[in-house]
């Protein structure tokens, strides 16, 4: 499921999930401990990454030949969120509350579509700096460093503390650090 952040954790504490794989922004850490601590939830993180942009062909830098862009860089063009992300307040701390309008989608695959088809940009979790069709999709997207931003994402997984995990999610949490390092180091 693509689920905002305070869902996931809902869920998780009240049962219906064992566990949730979420994405923080560190400048966040403290809201987010105090809120884990009080629903007696636990955080277990996998990888910190830097932020950055995803761009379709439609965007003027799809074709720089950076491999990072600027917070000005990004003023005049229509950032894409998935609904509740939290990308308003993001944008704020980032000096982008005056970027064009915000472009909220409820579906990845309408992000993607509109992403390459469009000026549009995505705040992304940079593993690697290779553009998207590199790996294995059909539709070219470039992924850029955000110069001067003042944090990373973390990913990582939520579950109660106490309760032991079961053999599958533990073999889940394996598998997906595995693909994490292999892509973070450019193996996929």
């Amino acid at each position: 499921f693509d689920l905002p952040v305070e869902s996931c954790l809902n869920r998780v504490y009240d049962g219906s999930f064992d566990l949730a794989a979420i994405r923080r922004f560190t400048c966040y850490n403290d809201t987010c401990t105090s809120q884990l601590e009080a629903m007696e939830l636990k955080f277990q993180p996998i990888i910190t990454l830097e932020l950055g942009v995803t761009v379709g062909q439609g965007s003027p830098l799809f074709h720089l030949e950076d491999s990072s862009v600027s917070i000005e860089q990004l003023q005049d063009l229509p950032p894409i969120a998935i609904e509740e992300d939290g990308l308003h307040d993001i944008l704020h701390r980032l000096g982008l509350s005056g970027t064009k309008s915000l472009i909220t989608t409820n579906s990845r695959a309408t992000l993607y579509e509109l992403m390459d088809s469009t000026d549009c940009w995505y705040l992304n979790s940079i593993y690697t700096l290779k553009s998207a069709s590199d790996n294995t999709t059909s539709y070219p997207r470039r992924n850029f460093l955000l110069k001067g931003c003042p944090f990373q994402s973390e990913l990582g997984f939520v579950s109660r503390r106490g309760s032991p995990l079961s053999a599958e999610a533990l073999a889940f949490i394996d598998l997906f650090q595995e693909h994490v390092v292999r892509r973070r180091y450019g193996y996929l």
